[in-house]
């Protein structure tokens, strides 16, 4: 069936190097004819945008929290953040709904569920910049150390320890430990037939590895100390130190970590490769850990 008001006939369609515009300038000019509105002309369109009188809202459709709700939802959010107790996806959408119900503007969201929708979850994650990511870890005592007054405090005691004595860049060392398991945490995919009842496995030398400390020291320009590697055993066995780097400072413990035992024994270790002088001290830099005390 024909539509009313557009025309479609091959006579109606100039022909030449602008036959392109001149047909869609044609066919806009025909539609808005069977609608009984003027044509929207491009020109007049960026006027509207420059005198800044285009149209914001949605049409029928309304947000549900106004931009003053949304801002407090974003600036709580982001709050939370920064003390390390992020909003999950689905706490967030209850917080939400809780928040426009004591505003008394909660109807359009589920309220069997009692959650604010997904759409306006991604919505008001464009809006306001934020975006969900998979935290890592974090231990209260870090985090009560990591703190604006105890950065600051170190900073000015290094800036203060560098202009009392001029370090040069390859004298300034600093030093951590990290936990390597013997097995690995996470395993590559394998292929397997389909329908398996069985659990997937592959072999390792052991179902749950135990922890082993590695101390490693480095210097801004790139120069390191031979590393430390400390086993959870009794006794010494240097066997088990066969395939370690050579020059490898061999150490044991109960638990696998450090302690303040170890951190002498490692600190002459430091001393035996880095040869601190008077003419030339170094400068260690070392979290605060109590084993280091």
């Amino acid at each position: 069936m024909r539509e009313v008001g557009v025309r479609t006939h091959r006579d109606s369609f100039p022909v030449g190097n602008t036959a392109s515009r001149s047909v869609s300038h044609h066919i806009n000019t025909c539609v808005f004819r069977s609608l009984k509105r003027p044509p929207l002309l491009f020109s007049s369109l960026l006027s509207f945008i420059y005198q800044g009188t285009v149209p914001t809202s949605l049409g029928r459709f309304n947000r549900v929290l106004t931009d003053e709700m949304e801002m407090d939802l974003a600036l709580h959010c982001k709050d939370l953040d920064g003390m390390f107790y992020g909003f999950t996806r689905k706490r967030m959408m209850k917080v939400a709904f809780e928040y426009a119900g004591v505003n008394g503007v909660a109807g359009r969201f589920n309220n069997e569920r009692k959650l604010a929708g997904e759409d306006w979850l991604k919505s008001f994650y464009k809006r306001h910049k934020l975006s969900v990511r998979n935290p890592e870890q974090c231990s209260v005592a870090r985090a009560m150390d990591f703190k604006e007054v105890q950065v600051k405090r170190f900073y000015n005691n290094l800036k203060i320890c560098c202009m009392e004595t001029k370090f040069p860049t390859h004298r300034k060392f600093t030093m951590d430990e990290t936990c390597i398991s013997t097995v690995p945490n996470k395993t590559r995919k394998v292929i397997t037939p389909k329908g398996k009842k069985k659990t997937v496995c592959k072999l390792s030398s052991a179902e749950r590895g135990q922890t082993v400390t590695s101390v490693c020291c480095m210097s801004a320009t790139g120069v390191f100390v031979l590393p430390a590697m400390i086993l959870p055993r009794k006794r010494m066995n240097r066997l088990l130190y066969r395939d370690a780097p050579n020059g490898t400072l061999p150490l044991i413990s109960d638990t696998g970590y450090m302690n303040s035992h170890l951190f002498i024994d490692w600190l002459k270790h430091f001393i035996k490769h880095a040869i601190p002088s008077a003419e030339d001290p170094v400068l260690l830099i070392a979290d605060t850990n109590t084993s280091h005390c």
